[in-house]
């Protein structure tokens, strides 16, 4: 009997802007299940380690400076 993918994952009938969104705010109150959850991509390493340098910047010239991780 052949088996087919959709009897070993599943997989949505639909997916929604949003639906794969983790939301750290509300992740707090499910640290393990945020930990789980949670994928660290090149993309958003990168832009982590840009926002960090950004602030150490800061830091180091005692200036006030805002930036928005999005």
């Amino acid at each position: 009997m052949p088996t087919f993918i959709k009897d070993l994952i599943k997989i949505p009938e639909a997916v929604h802007r949003g639906d794969y969104v983790l939301k750290l705010t509300e992740g707090i109150t499910r640290p393990a299940e945020t930990v789980r959850d949670y994928v660290v991509t090149e993309q958003l390493a990168n832009c982590f380690d840009d926002a960090l340098r950004f602030i150490q910047g800061a830091l180091a010239t005692n200036t006030s400076k805002a930036c928005y991780l999005h």
